[in-house]
């Protein structure tokens, strides 16, 4: 009754709302009190009046409509009409459905258009008008841009944001668990392993997309608005560090996590001005690696039970096995088994802590080795922020003669 009277479906709004239906025992029903996600309707739409025009129009032949590119509607087009406000963000999504699946670059060419405040928007609505079926059937990169998008701290309705997401990454990590738990079968011990090598991507795309926020640079705590988009913290990056400029940058914390609200390029004296009211110098390998392993589920590294850590506390948290639970921990094992549970998909840090109390280091290993190519500790690859960000050799990122412990994130 209820997919009828809204002129939706009611695969549509199982889908919309998939957890709260598990827990209702996936029998088509909802309980009375239940505040449930209505998925807009996704026929009789007038913004695909033009299409249809073009397909029905007497004597209108395909070849004819290829010759007259004015009557065919187009994802430029349609953003068009959203950018003059002649659609709102859920009928614009829903009516580029149709183009996901065979024009996927047309699509993640929106994403570059909008706005930061927007992109977690699009997903969303794009995730729930199309549904888990229709959304199989899309290009992988298309999916991670919508991933990412939802994955933003900038948004008053993230825990929506988080069950779309979920939808999204259990679409993209078919693939590779499927090949995993076929790499893995009859080895003694798999059914400990958690591999998900789309997950360790989807928080290293994340990064990538908010890099400035993850550099080297000097911080202060200050809250406003940039281009209407809230921040809580401004840090100062010198131009070493930044492409050759230096950079004033607007970013949001949150649990763990900078996400980039925009940045402005300084001249030398604007930069030396910034640096002046900075209150802490500072390197963010501990967010960075913290964000990766949240794609996996496991434990906020940097914020463990409302206390923040650095990499030389999160040395000691490992050790001491304060991560750990009844059912995952975090196993201490040597760089080589390591490397070879990254190469499968899993999650494994390389960490080490400074002894005279200065700034430790941690990084992500994403499996092989680079360098010469042998199998040694220095040429293992990584990816890090720090003094340097993104990724490269274990040496380039920990220095030569550093030793360091490795864990990997793995089920008791």
């Amino acid at each position: 009754m209820i997919a009828s009277k809204f002129g939706t479906s009611v695969t549509l709004i199982e889908e919309a709302n998939q957890e709260l239906h598990k827990k209702r025992g996936e029998k088509g029903y909802f309980w009375a009190l239940d505040n449930i996600v209505i998925p807009s309707p996704t026929k009789n739409l007038d913004l695909l009046s033009t299409q249809s025009e073009n397909n029905t129009t007497s004597g209108n032949t395909e070849s004819e409509q290829e010759a007259n590119p004015t009557r065919v509607v187009t994802v430029n087009k349609l953003f068009q009409q959203y950018n003059d406000k002649d659609l709102t963000m859920p009928a614009f999504a829903r009516a580029i459905i149709p183009f996901a699946a065979k024009s996927p670059d047309d699509i993640k060419a929106v994403f570059s258009k909008l706005s930061w405040t927007s992109k977690d928007n699009f997903a969303y609505a794009l995730a729930v008008n199309a549904g888990k079926s229709t959304m199989a059937s899309w290009d992988k990169t298309l999916l991670k841009e919508m991933s990412n998008a939802l994955s933003t701290f900038l948004t008053t309705s993230r825990d929506q944001n988080l069950m779309q997401k979920k939808i999204v990454d259990e679409i993209i990590g078919v693939e590779i668990k499927t090949k995993a738990s076929t790499e893995t079968t009859n080895q003694e011990g798999n059914d400990k392993e958690i591999l998900n090598a789309e997950a360790r991507q989807a928080g290293i795309d994340f990064l990538e997309n908010n890099k400035e926020a993850y550099l080297k640079g000097d911080e202060r705590w200050e809250s406003g608005t940039y281009n209407d988009i809230t921040f809580n913290n401004i840090l100062i990056v010198h131009k070493d560090k930044a492409s050759g400029e230096h950079l004033k940058v607007y970013r949001t914390y949150s649990d763990g996590v900078y996400t980039l609200a925009g940045k402005i390029t300084l001249t030398d004296q604007e930069y030396s001005t910034e640096k002046d009211k900075a209150t802490l110098s500072i390197t963010y390998c501990n967010l960075a690696a913290t964000k990766i392993g949240m794609e996996y589920d496991a434990p906020n590294l940097q914020r463990y039970k409302n206390k923040e850590y650095n990499a030389n506390g999160i040395f000691d948290n490992l050790k001491k096995g304060h991560y750990n639970s009844d059912t995952h921990q975090f196993k201490p094992i040597d760089y080589k088994e390591a490397e070879k549970y990254a190469a499968k998909g899993g999650l494994a840090y390389a960490i080490w802590k400074n002894p005279s109390g200065g700034s430790g280091h941690i990084a992500t290993l994403i499996g092989g080795y680079g360098g010469d190519g042998t199998n040694t500790m220095k040429n293992l690859k990584i990816f890090q922020a720090g003094s340097t960000f993104g990724e490269m050799v274990y040496s380039s990122g920990f220095g030569g003669n550093l030793i360091c412990d490795f864990y990997i994130w793995i089920k008791k």
